[in-house]
This record gives structure tokens, C-alpha cells and sequence, in this order.
């Protein structure tokens, strides 16, 4: 999907929203997923979600919403800060006011937004975005390696050692959980998948891990 489609798509979810004012917004997040420090969140990214709320059942009024979370949920990322999801709301409710979006719908996408930064709730359309957003743990193997490869080119002012402790925390958190997908569709297509990706990244990160201290306790004669 090309950033235009992007465009079309999101920019019909307004309906009083002047067109200066939809291509300046759009022109700033532009600015931000095209940063040269992005490889995974990109609009590659939100290109996919666009396409998996497109092909949903939801109702015309959720897509639209998902539209926007999908748009604006990554606008402000720097690898390694925890407050992007807070910022990415406040830069979206920002714009979405500017554009004339009712005040309640408003604070409905950016309240989904903010659930990005745990991939937690009990709102039935924030945990069908949630599942969108992590379909990528349920890829084939080989896109799975592509996606862990782009986010260590994010992080990679970040040392080894202390990426790989980061990132091990992340994946037991999520291999910890009751479920990974809330939705039956998501849940069936991803759940064991994921799973199994996650885990096996978490194997290899221990191998590394312990080979890494182990050439350094030879080197000191431990």
C-alpha cells in the first residue's frame, strides 16, 4: 500500500476537516515515520494495519477510528523511551481537535493509543486493534527474523548486553500471559505461532547470553 493510499484512506474519516489542514497533519507524521532511525515502525507498519482494518467486519465507524490509532499510535517513537504512546496520544488528539473530530471520538482513539504502550484492555475495538498491532509475533519464521533484526537497528545505540536483558524482559512478559491475541480470529490464526517465535528468540537470546559471559570469564580466568 502506497503512503498515498494511506492518505485517501484516513483523510475520508473527516468530514469537516479543511484539506489544508488534513495535508499539514499528515505532511509532520509523514516527517516522523520517515525518520532514517525508523525500520520497523514505519509506514510499512501502518500500511499493514491499514490494510488488516480494511479486510475486517467492523462497522464503518470503528474502521475509521482503527484508521486513526493506526495513523497516529507510533507518530512519536525514540527507541528506548517509555512515554512515545503517551506523546503519540497528545500529538494525535492535538491534530484530530484541529480537524474537527467530535470531542468523544477523540478521546476514544486516544485512549487506544495510550493501551499500546501496555497491549492491555478490556475494550472490545482497543483489543482488536491490539491484536493488529501484534500480528507480527505470529509471522512465518522468516518474517519474524526480518521484524526482531529491524527492532535491534532501532535500538542499536543500545549495548548488547543490556538490549538483550530488555529484550528478554519483553518477551516473557508476553509468553507469560494468559493470552497473547483477545480475539477468536487473531487467537486461532496467531496465539501458537507467536508463541513459538517468541520463544524461540528467547532461547537464542539465552545462548548468546550465556556464550558472551562465558568468553569473558575465560578471558579473566574465572
Amino acid at each position: 500500500m502506497k503512503t498515498t493510499d494511506i492518505y485517501t484512506s484516513w483523510g475520508a474519516t473527516f468530514g469537516k476537516a479543511l484539506a489544508t489542514d488534513l495535508k499539514q497533519c499528515f505532511s509532520e507524521i509523514t516527517a516522523h515515520y520517515t525518520n532514517p532511525n525508523r525500520h520497523y515502525h514505519t509506514f510499512d507498519h501502518v500500511a499493514d494495519l491499514t490494510a488488516q482494518i480494511g479486510q475486517s467486519s467492523l462497522s464503518l465507524d470503528n474502521k475509521a477510528a482503527l484508521l486513526n490509532v493506526a495513523l497516529f499510535h507510533d507518530v512519536i517513537y525514540q527507541a528506548g523511551r517509555k512515554d512515545n504512546e503517551r506523546k503519540s496520544a497528545a500529538f494525535a488528539t492535538k491534530w484530530l481537535l484541529k480537524l474537527n473530530m467530535e470531542a468523544k471520538k477523540t478521546e476514544q482513539i486516544s485512549k487506544m493509543i495510550n493501551a499500546t504502550g501496555t497491549h492491555d484492555s478490556s475494550d472490545r475495538l482497543t483489543q482488536v486493534f491490539l491484536d493488529m498491532d501484534l500480528s507480527i509475533l505470529g509471522a512465518t519464521a522468516e518474517d519474524y527474523k526480518v521484524y526482531i533484526a529491524q527492532i535491534r537497528k532501532e535500538h542499536r545505540k543500545v549495548p548488547g548486553c543490556l538490549y538483550t536483558m530488555g529484550r528478554k524482559r519483553f518477551l516473557k512478559a508476553m509468553l507469560s500471559r494468559a493470552v497473547i491475541f483477545y480475539t477468536p480470529k487473531y487467537h486461532e490464526a496467531f496465539e501458537k505461532r507467536a508463541r513459538k517465535n517468541l520463544q524461540n528468540e528467547l532461547n537464542h537470546l539465552k545462548n548468546s547470553y550465556e556464550n558472551y559471559f562465558s568468553k569473558q570469564f575465560t578471558y579473566y580466568g574465572i
